[in-house]
């Protein structure tokens, strides 16, 4: 696993699988997330496997 920051936060690897995962948090209820425009264009490439935590 490695830290990376923009547009995910982790990369994480296990042989030839790779994931990415994008962290988000909130201190109340959360309605919604924000996401910025270069996360949301890395996850809508079909060539990136995103996870969202």
């Amino acid at each position: 696993m490695e830290k990376l920051g923009k547009p995910y936060d982790l990369r994480c690897a296990r042989g030839t699988e790779e994931r990415h995962v994008k962290v988000k948090g909130t201190t109340g209820a959360a309605t919604s997330v924000e996401l910025t425009t270069s996360e949301v264009l890395h996850a809508r490439d079909k060539g990136n496997t995103v996870d969202w935590a």
